[in-house]
């Protein structure tokens, strides 16, 4: 029996499927990096309204989900998983409490709406390089917000890679969430000024988290977070100058926290109460909040040494009140 040609008879029965989507059915179990379109450069023509839109590849994201969680087509998938590329993803993406045993991948992609996670499980999440829009949507509380991956308490098995040049416009939103490896986000950007730009409050993740060279309009915020390996958000560029850029209020992080080399916050950064396994390394970073806190340490614990050192510079109050350190607090050419 011909797997691909069953999978688009059965696609058929549900989907008026496009010639791109047969496609991308039929060579869903061949591994390939490479878009469905044989067109590299189809990413850098998604967001421009003046290409033709009969030449963008166009897949359903009612036939993508459909994909996910249809046991008769997930019978078709392979351990790789889904994989789609250069491609625009039409409307919004619901997998709420889907059971996905395989990865996702989406890299180089737009979202035209929403992607929707809460309470879902999956193998391994790589949007790289892709495009959310975002939309608005009525979350699980009832209430109307403009999101662009709403994912609370999702649980996934390996990484969650959200970098390369990665765009979300809303709310990227991981409350509660089980994340067993890293979540990177490096060179990610994150647009909700104002607003909460990345959540993932109560989150556990089992690696590191990633945001070197981020930039994120609204709060980071890693409140009450679990972190297994490190917090690095070298080079990053959080923005928010009339709340807080990071907060990470209450985190316990077994490893060391980066706020170096080049790193920028325009809002405060937000670390009391936190609980850091190694040192906090602030070495040529800049905290700007004139007239309020620009750094708060307040009643956090460090296990080694503190470097506010070798440019560091902060335009605001920077509080390290009953704040323990096992190591040194070293301001030199500070």
């Amino acid at each position: 029996m011909n797997q691909s040609k069953s999978l688009v008879d059965l696609a058929w029965r549900h989907f008026d499927l496009s010639q791109y989507e047969r496609c991308f059915l039929s060579g869903i179990s061949d591994y390939k990096d490479i878009s469905i379109s044989n067109n590299n450069n189809v990413n850098q023509k998604l967001l421009k309204e003046s290409v033709d839109s009969k030449t963008i590849p166009k897949i359903s994201a009612d036939l993508l989900s459909w994909l996910c969680t249809n046991s008769d087509a997930t019978a078709y998938i392979n351990r790789w998983g889904v994989r789609v590329f250069d491609t625009q993803i039409e409307g919004l993406l619901n997998l709420q409490f889907a059971k996905i045993p395989f990865p996702l991948v989406f890299r180089r992609c737009l979202f035209t709406k929403a992607i929707r996670l809460e309470h879902a499980s999956v193998s391994y999440l790589d949007l790289s390089g892709t495009c959310l829009k975002g939309s608005k949507i009525i979350d699980l509380d009832g209430e109307s917000i403009t999101s662009a991956l709403e994912a609370i308490r999702l649980k996934v098995e390996h990484h969650i890679l959200l970098g390369n040049g990665f765009k979300a416009n809303g709310v990227v939103n991981f409350l509660g969430a089980n994340i067993s490896g890293q979540l990177n986000c490096r060179g990610g950007y994150f647009s909700n000024p104002n607003g909460d730009a990345l959540y993932a409050q109560e989150a556990e993740i089992g690696n590191s988290v990633i945001l070197k060279d981020l930039k994120a309009e609204g709060t980071v915020s890693l409140a009450g977070a679990k972190i297994a390996g490190q917090l690095n958000c070298s080079g990053g560029h959080f923005i928010n100058p009339n709340g807080d850029a990071l907060n990470a209020q209450g985190t316990i992080i077994d490893g060391p926290v980066f706020l170096r080399n080049h790193f920028k916050a325009e809002g405060t950064v937000l670390l009391a109460g936190s609980k850091i396994g190694s040192q906090i390394d602030c070495e040529q970073a800049s905290f700007i909040k004139p007239n309020g806190y620009a750094l708060i340490f307040q009643e956090a614990e460090i296990n080694e040494s503190v470097f506010l050192r070798n440019c560091f510079n902060a335009e605001g109050i920077v509080s390290l009140v009953g704040s323990k350190i096992g190591g040194r607090l070293d301001c030199s050419n500070g």
